[in-house]
């Protein structure tokens, strides 16, 4: 039997000597101390192979047996490949998808590969956001119905079949990046709850993210607060944003409630500790570090006196000021909207990547 495949163990087998996690097909392959450090490396792979040892020289003959199925020899890092401008611009894993999409006698079809699937990503995103200043405005309505069923991010290359398609469900008719998000947690409220962030620009659009929630409390708002701030880490930073969520306390916590907790020592009206602190400091120092580097930079191109610094305490609409403002607006959830079920399709697809994972765990370590 191949060991990458092992046995199922039996509850209460479990020992408490050190491990040693090899990976041999991963984003990096090699021997890892931690199951954390071992995650890492192959969530998100497709076919990964992994296994872990009592001892180190077991973990470097699994290492070492045979190459990866799918190609990558064990020890060595594996390749993304970027695609701008082919037939259908995005991140491929081998060669071969990357040639099917460059047409022969094709002008300004670049591509390059790179380490990690974030590089990768960030390269062609970094054509799509030069494609920003000729979207047309309208609005996400006309967009196309998101797909019924999505697959997991780590079996599907990223894709983009174009300009039309960035064109119609990418800005509002002010010109903003519009950008949907959600969260879901499977079992929320209960014991093993497993958490998923969805964040959806568009239809194959490669900023769109699925993936589960870190961190021990996997609940339905940690998860709408991290999709937020999962979109602002992504978005062009330049540019007016519109976010769509379907959580009323999440846009709330960023817009309203932050402003007395942080006044107050973050502290609620009851005098007991904010829930999801962490989550929503983060975010507004997002926002607030977004809004004064566009600041400085409008001031370093003009000869008036700079803004003054935002005022935190300046009311509900504060983050809509200035040269790049984000506005969160707030939509009805499974009200057949197109991007709201499609940031709902990203995040469910994010829990049950995470729950495959936690399963694997139980089963083989």
């Amino acid at each position: 039997m191949d060991p990458a495949v092992g046995t199922k163990r039996k509850r209460g087998t479990k020992t408490t000597q050190p491990k040693f996690y090899a990976v041999r097909a991963g984003f990096r392959p090699g021997i890892y101390h931690s199951w954390d450090e071992c995650q890492t490396n192959i969530k998100g792979f497709p076919k990964a192979i992994f296994k872990s040892f009592t001892t180190l020289s077991e973990a470097q003959d699994f290492l070492q047996s045979r190459p990866s199925a799918s190609g990558a020899v064990a020890g060595k890092a594996t390749k993304w490949y970027g695609v701008q401008n082919g037939k259908q611009p995005g991140v491929y894993r081998t060669w071969d998808e990357v040639q099917a999409q460059i047409e022969k006698g094709a002008k300004g079809v670049r591509q390059k590969s790179f380490a990690t699937k974030q590089e990768a990503e960030q390269w062609v995103v970094s054509a799509n956001n030069a494609l920003a200043s000729g979207y047309t405005d309208t609005n996400v309505e006309e967009a196309p119905r998101p797909l019924k069923k999505l697959k997991r991010n780590d079996t599907t290359a990223y894709s983009h079949t174009g300009q039309s398609d960035m064109s119609l469900v990418g800005t509002t008719e002010s010109g903003a990046v519009k950008i949907y998000t959600d969260g879901s947690s499977l079992g929320n409220g209960q014991e093993g709850a497993v958490a998923g962030v969805g964040v959806y620009f568009g239809p194959n659009d490669p900023r769109n993210i699925s993936e589960g929630l870190s961190g021990t409390k996997q609940t339905n708002q940690r998860a709408e607060l991290m999709a937020i701030i999962r979109a602002l880490q992504v978005a062009p930073q330049d540019k007016p944003l519109v976010i769509m969520s379907d959580s009323k306390y999440s846009i709330s916590c960023l817009t309203e409630w932050f402003q007395k907790w942080r006044a107050n020592g973050w502290v609620n009206s009851s005098k007991k500790a904010v829930e999801n602190q962490d989550l929503v400091e983060s975010a507004v120092n997002i926002l607030e570090n977004r809004y004064q580097s566009n600041i400085s930079k409008q001031a370093a191109n003009s000869s008036k006196p700079p803004q003054a610094r935002m005022d935190l305490n300046a009311g509900k609409g504060h983050w809509e000021r200035g040269s790049a403002p984000v506005k969160f607006i707030w939509v009805k959830g499974h009200a057949k909207d197109a991007g709201n079920e499609a940031a709902d399709q990203l995040a469910v697809a994010g829990a049950n990547q995470a729950k495959e994972l936690i399963n694997i765990d139980d089963e083989y370590f």
